[in-house]
């Protein structure tokens, strides 16, 4: 569920359900997350299709220092290919 206003870089539901077993690093509903992780991909999206700086990501998201380091997590765990590793490195 899109916890904030959606905008076109977000994952459709179809996507999201298609994508989001890859990238649970933990169980959605582990205790320590502040944050829902389709807010933090639609997030991801956004930067990558806009091509912006993680300074740039507009505050109708989730911090863009909650994005970088879940972002960091899945690229330690191997979830993206190599050409988007080398966009967000």
């Amino acid at each position: 569920m899109i916890t904030h206003k959606p905008c076109a870089s977000h994952v459709s539901d179809a996507e999201w359900q298609f994508v989001v077993a890859y990238l649970c690093l933990l169980p959605e509903d582990v205790g320590k997350r502040v944050y829902n992780l389709r807010d933090i991909f639609d997030a991801l999206c956004w930067l990558v299709r806009s091509g912006a700086s993680w300074q740039f990501l507009p505050k109708n998201f989730r911090p863009s220092e909650m994005v970088y380091q879940q972002t960091r997590r899945w690229l330690a765990a191997g979830c993206f290919r190599p050409s988007l590793t080398s966009f967000v490195l």
